[in-house]
């Protein structure tokens, strides 16, 4: 666990994973610590190895907190481990919390999506390149578009950010996301359909924050954990 010396307090959480079902998994991680040593964001960094089976080398120099799981089955998959991070980043004191997807390229356009995410009944993401359903999400581009701040009914779970007060009013016993069959939100996937769970409930909107843009690769490896852990 490395120390946390910034003054910020909000926080980017990222899983990490490599293993036979994810075997991009530490090239993506490696790609994310060189764009965040490259980028120099003043943020809490908290990197979850969700049971992979190399180490990640790549993230000794860089001021985080580490995070290792050697069970991802027995705390929930990749919803567990946003879990998780969430409360973590609670417990050590965010006012903000970001990120979760570890196969992006992060950059200075996050200084911006975090100064808008100032709502507390709204669920914020950026644009991106990694969209496969342009229609669906409403977040497909190749670079930032300033002043673009768009309401959505959904957001692609790659990138997400929100408050401190929106974990603390949604949060069930600890857990952020919950696993439900309707919509579909299980160990591996689904994370971001909450988003019509709180709608109904509390009324929460989306907003696309076009002032913030971010790669993503979209390996979509939770298809093959799915498959893999299919009934257990």
């Amino acid at each position: 666990m490395g120390a946390m010396g910034k003054k910020s307090k909000t926080f980017v959480c990222v899983v990490f994973h490599h293993s036979k079902l994810r075997p991009q998994g530490l090239q993506m991680a490696e790609n994310f610590c060189k764009s965040w040593k490259d980028t120099k964001l003043p943020f809490h960094l908290i990197v979850l190895d969700n049971e992979s089976d190399v180490e990640y080398e790549c993230i000794n120099d860089i001021d985080h907190t580490f995070i290792r799981i050697n069970n991802q089955l027995e705390i929930g998959g990749c919803t567990g481990a946003w879990n998780i991070l969430c409360q973590y980043a609670i417990d050590s004191g965010a006012d903000k919390i970001m990120g979760f997807a570890d196969d992006v390229i992060v950059n200075n356009s996050l200084l911006k999506f975090n100064e808008f995410i100032v709502d507390d009944n709204t669920l914020y993401g950026p644009l991106t390149d990694g969209q496969v359903n342009h229609l669906f999400y409403q977040q497909k581009s190749n670079k930032c578009i300033p002043n673009l701040h768009k309401k959505t009914d959904l957001l692609n779970g790659f990138w997400l950010g929100f408050t401190r007060n929106f974990w603390l009013d949604k949060n069930i016993n600890g857990d952020l996301f919950i696993q439900m069959k309707n919509p579909l939100i299980d160990k591996w996937a689904g994370q971001e359909l909450m988003l019509s769970v709180w709608r109904n409930k509390y009324d929460t909107r989306g907003m696309i924050i076009g002032d913030c843009w971010i790669h993503h690769s979209k390996i979509r490896s939770w298809k093959n954990a799915r498959q893999f852990y299919k009934n257990k």
